[in-house]
């Protein structure tokens, strides 16, 4: 039986990037098995604990000033890796800096809840 996952939830997010890259082209990118994957994405599992750790990192970061170096982490690994067509140098550009505002409003939205 398939698990439903919220769209705009963590899991949800995961299950889509599976959906669009595939299974086994997602699972060798991230160095583990298709059922690991499933794992990740399932939303009964608590395989995204550390990942709402970081958001709140990152939000009690940027709440004092010193901006979101765990998601300035994440964009530079995704640059490295070829995503975006960027290099590590241009994820730090106009377009990422808008995303790195919208992630902290997002954040801060997530905190109130």
């Amino acid at each position: 039986m398939t698990i439903p996952r919220t769209p705009d939830s963590l899991h949800g997010a995961v299950q889509a990037a599976i959906d669009w890259a595939g299974p086994e082209a997602a699972a060798r990118a991230a160095g583990v098995t298709p059922a690991r994957l499933r794992q990740v994405s399932n939303p009964n599992r608590r395989d995204a604990d550390l990942a709402h750790v970081l958001v709140g990192i990152d939000a009690a970061s940027a709440e004092a000033g010193g901006g979101t170096p765990v998601f300035d982490w994440y964009m530079d690994q995704l640059s490295r890796a070829g995503s975006f067509g960027l290099s590590s140098q241009a994820a730090r550009g106009p377009a990422p800096a808008v995303a790195r505002v919208l992630a902290s409003r997002v954040i801060a939205g997530m905190r109130a809840l």
